[in-house]
């Protein structure tokens, strides 16, 4: 069996370069979610209310708010987005 070297120890992450990372990975939320056309309250507002028909049960438009926005307690993208935005501050 051949001798492997074992692999060399990766440098220490900078504090700077840490928060380099922070920064764009709150850009990239930041802008994700600012491609929405609707907020996520909106959202969680339009699926509360009872009189919008294109929202009936079982439709795809009510699954996609539900996926995209929150509902009985699971997050959605929106939500988990928002959340992932407070790592960055």
């Amino acid at each position: 069996m051949p001798d492997h070297p074992s692999p060399s120890p990766s440098p220490s992450p900078s504090l700077g370069n840490e928060e380099r990372v922070l920064h764009t990975l709150l850009k990239m939320v930041t802008d994700a979610l600012a491609l929405y056309p609707t907020r996520l309250e909106d959202d969680v507002a339009r699926l509360a209310r009872r009189d919008d028909a294109s929202l009936r049960p079982f439709s795809n438009r009510r699954h996609a708010l539900i996926q995209v926005g929150r509902s009985g307690g699971r997050d959605g993208e929106k939500d988990a987005g928002r959340r992932g935005r407070g790592i960055g501050k």
